[in-house]
């Protein structure tokens, strides 16, 4: 290509490495493509798993993690909470939440199974998913028929999810 090539693999399986070659035209260099990669950069043991099988040299992947930015994501002070939890029309109850892309990969399933387990062995309690995908009308019909729909919630997609992490538990 003439150029260093760089590329960032932050999802697998559908979304991953193998969906940049499922079209026709990119399916043509396929063979090329992974001696072309100078650096990728995996945020997974699972996406740089799937980059050396697509042919990626190992030397040439490196795993790093999602960066968290932890003077934005940390522990709100009781008052802090407190007050970003009114902006977000939130309760005292004890809050879970899950922000992500609603897509099968993520598991939401499992997590719905879990919380009713949970919810069903306490009091005061709500689980707020934050995000939008492909799952987002299913989940919400799964949610609808759960024994404890009544503290399940979706907010949506959101600009900025931060004040959902200082308002949870």
């Amino acid at each position: 290509l003439g150029r260093p090539v760089a590329l960032k693999l932050t999802s697998t399986e559908d979304l991953g490495i193998n969906s940049l070659i499922a079209e026709p035209p990119m399916a043509r260099v396929q063979c090329r493509l992974p001696r072309s990669i100078d650096l990728l950069l995996a945020t997974s043991d699972r996406a740089a798993r799937e980059a050396r099988n697509f042919g990626i040299p190992c030397g040439n992947i490196k795993r790093i993690p999602n960066l968290l930015d932890t003077n934005l994501f940390r522990p709100s002070d009781p008052e802090d909470r407190a007050a970003v939890r009114r902006r977000l029309g939130l309760g005292e109850e004890f809050l879970a939440i899950a922000v992500s892309r609603l897509d099968p990969v993520k598991e939401y399933e499992m997590m719905i199974e879990a919380w009713e387990r949970f919810a069903s062995e306490r009091e005061q309690v709500k689980l707020v998913i934050v995000g939008d995908g492909p799952m987002d009308a299913e989940l919400r019909e799964r949610a609808a028929k759960s024994p404890a729909h009544s503290s399940i919630e979706f907010a949506g997609a959101v600009g900025n999810p931060a004040p959902w992490y200082q308002a949870s538990d």
